[in-house]
């Protein structure tokens, strides 16, 4: 009866999750991600994620449920028939499997972040992810890139709609 509930954005600007930069270039294997299957951290120096042949995955309890993400990464090369997935805490996420930097948008539902591919015949290397919670300097870019991920405009709108307490104190709201 009170309509749709809006999003309380606390934070000014898009605030990075993964602090470490070995952690998101991938540098070196800090044990901060887990890995699974065919996943390996450096291989051998080189500075990335790389998954070869069959189900490799990296993941880590990272998310708050119901705020927004904005997911940067770079395929520095794919040398097999990768398909690459995040996982949001529903659902499985496509992502771009060719060469170059994407940033996808979306809510989390869960708290983990899975970063998967589960194609046989994968060979794909994964540098410099970021991601970062979704603040208010971040709601236009957030709004441009749901649009160009395929969402209609009133769902990006209904997505970008936020209040805040003035100064970030509750006596203000």
């Amino acid at each position: 009866p009170m309509g749709t509930e809006i999003q309380n954005i606390t934070l000014a600007s898009d605030t990075e999750r993964i602090t470490n930069a070995a952690d998101r270039e991938f540098s070196s294997d800090t044990g901060w991600w887990t890995k699974g299957g065919t996943a390996t951290i450096n291989n051998g120096g080189s500075g990335v994620l790389n998954m070869v042949g069959g189900v490799g995955q990296i993941s880590r309890t990272i998310y708050t449920v119901g705020k927004y993400y904005k997911f940067t990464y770079t395929v520095a090369a794919n040398r097999g028939t990768s398909s690459l997935k995040v996982w949001d805490g529903t659902a499985y996420i496509a992502l771009n499997s060719t060469v170059g930097t994407y940033t996808i948008y979306f809510k989390a539902t869960g708290t983990k972040i899975y970063i998967t591919d589960d194609n046989a015949s994968c060979d794909i290397d994964i540098d410099n992810i970021s991601l970062q919670e979704v603040g208010w300097a971040g709601l236009g870019d957030m709004y441009d890139g749901l649009i160009a991920q395929g969402e209609s405009a009133a769902d990006a709108q209904a997505a970008v709609a936020a209040w805040s307490y003035y100064n970030n104190n509750p006596a203000t709201g």
